[in-house]
């Protein structure tokens, strides 16, 4: 989510809670469960009535996982999107998300440009894959190798999104997928993976020198 500034979530003087105050008092209720969850969606869609983005993004995730009210994919999409028009890069991110679990590649490729032009850092990962395998556009290897080099070089995005960047770059050059194979870049990107802590990559280091 965006970052903002915290208060005491004691609303607007006048009794009337504002949205950080909503969202804070949602997340405790959805933490308990049962109909803890029902009520926290409750004040979600009232944070998101005063345009909070915390709020926003929270009504969209219990939308799009069923948690305290009926499962509505599209109805998450469109209150991440509105999200998005606020500004929030995670947002824009999980209507890409979205878009992609559905099989529906043109939109998703079109909302993580937009997560990207917003500075999520996730977005490069969720592009290269894309266009790595010709998914929501024409396939583009040379651009879709640029942008997982960009996620695996990334310092904000989350770890698992640079290691996940790393193994397929590898995959791809020691397989000699869409590329001409190469043992050297291949094993570089495995080092780079193992050296900053994936199990994965290391076994796969120690199988290859078996």
């Amino acid at each position: 989510m965006a970052k903002r500034s915290r208060h005491d979530g004691r609303g607007d003087g006048r009794g009337a809670p504002d949205g950080d105050a909503l969202w804070r008092r949602g997340q405790a209720l959805a933490a308990r469960g049962g109909r803890g969850l029902r009520r926290a969606v409750a004040l979600y869609r009232q944070g998101a009535a005063l345009r909070d983005p915390s709020c926003i993004a929270a009504l969209a995730f219990h939308l799009d996982a069923g948690r305290g009210v009926r499962r509505d994919p599209a109805a998450a999409r469109r209150m991440w999107a509105r999200g998005a028009r606020l500004g929030d890069a995670g947002c824009a991110l999980n209507v890409g998300l979205s878009y992609k679990h559905a099989g529906r590649y043109v939109q998703a490729r079109r909302w993580f440009e937009v997560a990207l032009g917003l500075g999520d850092a996730s977005a490069p990962l969720e592009l290269g894959k894309l266009r790595l395998f010709g998914l929501g556009a024409r396939r583009d290897v040379a651009r879709g190798v640029a942008w997982l080099e960009t996620a695996a070089a990334s310092e904000l995005d989350a770890p698992a999104g640079r290691e996940e960047a790393m193994l397929l770059l590898a995959y791809v050059h020691l397989d000699g997928v869409f590329v001409a194979r190469s043992w050297q870049i291949g094993s570089r990107w495995l080092a780079r993976a193992a050296a900053r802590g994936s199990e994965l990559a290391a076994t796969w280091r120690r199988d290859l020198a078996a």
